[in-house]
């Protein structure tokens, strides 16, 4: 092994270790956001207040006791309106919590509870929502199989419903994704184009940085490098604009591996280090 090789592994494991990061604690006008939530739903004391409170802890995967309690409420409301729609949502955000407490096991059998009551009632929103969402944590856990059956049910609901666009593109993408960690390189690349194709009509950027560098790695394993770089470079222009430092600096690596790929050591260090600088940027 050349020593540029060598040196290049310090790099690519430094950018590794500063993505995973934590960004930090919550900003005070983030905890005022959550305040005026928490005020809203003791005010209104129904779904969408509580679900408010529910979804914004999700999204940040923060205070998941806290999640439990306003979940609990929309349990509570449950039993009091017999309403399906509360059901669902109870066992979503219920869901949400053993997530981010890391009790996956609870959280699939939550989340499949709720997807399974909004099949039987015929709720196609939570229908695509709970499939998108089973079928993208499949994803992250290496369940590829798992996560197409989940994508795909999601996909066949949403597909011809216009209402339904955004999560459409993201199944579509999740689910080339799966087809990619597969190594089923020529069917991801074709799921992959067609996402690609929708978030450009739509406007999607942040599908579009998704679907491009997804791309440039569908084409690295191909050994296109014109293509490879040529999708990574696009979607690094679309980062750099947003001042989207951590998905630039996850590019940046993805370019540093192609490189490596081609023996083309001194590129590689280089991205890599552009990498790490870009990682330093996210603190």
């Amino acid at each position: 092994m050349t020593p540029i090789l060598v040196c290049m592994k310090p790099f690519v494991t430094l950018c590794t270790f500063l993505l995973l990061l934590p960004i930090g604690n919550l900003q005070a006008g983030e905890t005022g956001e959550l305040s005026t939530l928490c005020h809203q739903a003791a005010v209104r004391k129904n779904l969408e207040g509580y679900s408010a409170v529910c979804r914004y802890l999700s999204e940040r995967k923060e205070q998941p006791e806290l999640l439990l309690v306003y979940a609990d409420s929309i349990r509570q409301l449950a039993l009091r309106t017999k309403s399906t729609d509360c059901f669902i949502e109870y066992y979503i955000w219920n869901s949400a919590a053993s997530f981010i407490k890391g009790n996956h096991a609870d959280g699939y059998a939550l989340k499949r509870k709720a997807l399974s009551l909004a099949e039987r009632a015929g709720r196609k929103a939570y229908i695509v929502s709970c499939s998108a969402d089973i079928g993208r944590r499949f994803n992250m856990d290496g369940r590829f199989d798992s996560a197409r059956y989940y994508l795909k049910k999601g996909m066949d609901v949403a597909e011809s419903k216009p209402e339904f666009a955004d999560k459409y593109r993201i199944l579509l993408t999740d689910y080339a994704r799966a087809l990619l960690y597969e190594g089923q390189t020529d069917s991801a690349l074709v799921y992959t184009l067609e996402a690609r194709k929708r978030s450009q009509a739509n406007k999607d950027t942040a599908t579009l940085i998704e679907n491009l560098n997804q791309l440039g790695t569908i084409y690295r394993r191909k050994k296109n490098m014109g293509d490879c770089m040529l999708n990574f470079e696009k979607a690094l222009q679309l980062c750099e604009a947003q001042q989207n430092f951590k998905i630039a600096a996850f590019i940046y690596g993805n370019i540093a591996t192609a490189y490596g790929d081609c023996d083309r050591s001194r590129e590689a260090v280089a991205f890599a280090e552009k990498a790490v600088e870009y990682a330093l940027e996210m603190k």
